[in-house]
């Protein structure tokens, strides 16, 4: 009977001591502080890669932190050739002969269709910046390809950090290239953002040969 009472009095502390054990707390170390900024860069970099490969240039001011978005949108706007710059568009406007003209778009734009090709030589010959603009873009992204765009060596310093990143890529359908660069991140709000200083912008930067990489202040 003692037998009993005792093992039953030291099963119901056994019980209880399970039920109210404290739980354990997790201690976040630096490294995983670490590990979760990197996977956060990782993410805004691939984000920003598949921006790039839409040509969506609203989806890639939205990656940019704050202080560079309006100049880099700007910097990325020189995509798009100034409607003035088209060997042709005299005699086309003057005379309203286009066959130089569209000769010019058809060197500069091979991958686009004939249609496309006729559209934006009409927005030239009518100056229309607005729908020359659009057109200009649509035609450039439409030939625009990203097979690969990835980040390493990532160092973290405070809400500052830098990554190397490569990409292999067509824009416009110029030939593929693989181009590695080194670019600056920034964390505001607990949020890291794509932050390399322009010009060139986020896009152009790819356009543009290798350069020295600008300091995120």
């Amino acid at each position: 009977m003692l037998a009993a009472t005792l093992a039953t009095a030291l099963s119901g502390c056994s019980v209880y001591q399970t039920l109210t054990k404290p739980t354990e707390t997790v201690v976040t170390t630096p490294a995983a502080i670490q590990a979760t900024d990197q996977d956060q860069i990782r993410d805004v970099t691939g984000q920003m890669g598949k921006a790039l490969g839409g040509l969506d240039l609203f989806a890639a001011n939205a990656l940019t932190c704050p202080r560079y978005q309006v100049s880099s949108r700007t910097a990325d706007e020189n995509l798009v050739p100034s409607i003035n710059s088209w060997k042709g568009s005299e005699e086309a406007l003057m005379y309203g002969d286009t066959s130089t003209l569209s000769s010019q778009v058809s060197q500069r734009f091979p991958s686009a269709g004939g249609s496309e090709r006729a559209a934006l030589v009409k927005t030239i010959v009518n100056r229309d910046q607005f729908a020359y603009s659009a057109t200009v873009l649509q035609v450039i992204r439409e030939s625009t390809t990203v097979e690969k765009f990835a980040i390493d060596n990532i160092k973290i310093v405070g809400d500052t950090a830098t990554g190397d990143i490569t990409a292999t890529y067509s824009i416009g359908g110029a030939a593929t290239q693989t181009q590695t660069k080194s670019n600056q991140f920034r964390k505001e709000g607990g949020k890291w953002s794509w932050c390399q200083q322009p010009p060139p912008g986020a896009f152009t930067q790819w356009t543009a040969s290798a350069s020295a990489p600008s300091a995120a202040q």
